[in-house]
């Protein structure tokens, strides 16, 4: 059974002010639209620094940007994990009421934010982001085991509209997740990958001969690859204080600036949705955003010609 998988479902919510016009479909880049925010370094230590990437599409991708680091409100209450990336929020980030910040503001295209060293000694920041005073063993369990989401929240404005997204970053000594593997694609025999040297999400056909062409209105089938050796453990807390285990997941978003997608949200087993290219020829930008579940982002960028 197919399973679609909402965006804000996977450590990103985005909303939008100004008057933009409403999803044509929300696999559809038809005005700005801040797709990912990817870290460097999807979990770090208390002290270290945490480099952010914002993912955009649109018309244009220049405007300015407005970034916070902050703890937030998280789920306790809901009876979800006290460490979860995985809950529906419509809150904006850090302009949730009860947000404190955490470091000084950015309007850097891609900040890199200094996580504070006390954290975990800092006894107003946990009780914002878990609502109460944590005893002592408690807080030792998310230093060492669990963690405790820093929230990346940025807004993007161009063309008169605002984009706003928010990531979390978890923030635990010892161990570290890592992003995914930049994904590749199998598309109309070919494949696409991102190179192993470039740190940006363009990905391109392998074979060396340049963009994929394919007719106007052609129907393509789209194959990542299924390989998920890069899926790695993580402890969380629950919200009865108890430690416990589980698996990151995969969780792909596809989206381009024209034609249509059959489903725009996929996770295993069902992983293959069709694009249907646009009845007009031209350049046509499609992006596969993939997602772990636990704050790491890989992102594949590439260019079809309609012809």
């Amino acid at each position: 059974m197919r399973r679609g998988i909402a965006l804000s479902t996977v450590a990103l919510a985005t909303t939008f002010f100004g008057c933009p016009p409403p999803f044509a479909s929300p696999a559809i880049v038809d005005y700005p639209r801040v797709l990912a925010v990817v870290a460097n370094e999807p979990t770090v230590e208390p002290g270290a620094t945490v480099a952010l990437v914002p993912i955009v599409g649109g018309a244009r991708t220049e405007g300015t940007f407005a970034w916070s680091l902050c703890v937030r409100p998280e789920l306790a209450s809901t009876g979800l994990p006290l460490s979860s990336f995985g809950a529906f929020e419509s809150e904006r980030g850090c302009d949730t009421n009860g947000a404190l910040a955490i470091a000084p503001p950015s309007t850097e295209r891609s900040p890199t934010f200094t996580v504070p060293r006390d954290l975990f000694t800092n006894d107003a920041a946990l009780r914002v982001a878990f609502g109460a005073q944590l005893s002592t063993e408690t807080v030792r369990s998310l230093a060492e085991r669990a963690g405790v989401a820093a929230v990346a929240s940025v807004t993007w404005t161009v063309d008169g509209v605002t984009a706003h997204a928010f990531k979390r970053v978890l923030v635990r000594r010892g161990e570290r997740n890592t992003n995914p593997t930049p994904p590749s694609i199998r598309i109309a025999g070919r494949t696409v990958r991102a190179s192993a040297t470039r740190a940006d999400e363009r990905c391109e056909a392998d074979d060396g001969m340049g963009p994929i062409r394919v007719a106007l209105g052609a129907r393509i089938l789209m194959e990542p690859s299924t390989d998920e050796s890069w899926v790695e453990e993580f402890t969380f807390l629950d919200a009865n204080g108890a430690l416990v285990s589980q698996s990151e997941g995969s969780f792909r978003n596809w989206f381009s600036t024209s034609g249509q997608w059959d489903f725009g949200r996929s996770r295993a087993p069902d992983l293959n949705p069709t694009w249907v290219a646009p009845k007009t020829a031209g350049d046509t930008t499609l992006w596969l955003i993939l997602r772990d579940g636990h704050g790491g982002t890989s992102v594949c960028r590439w260019t079809m010609t309609v012809q």
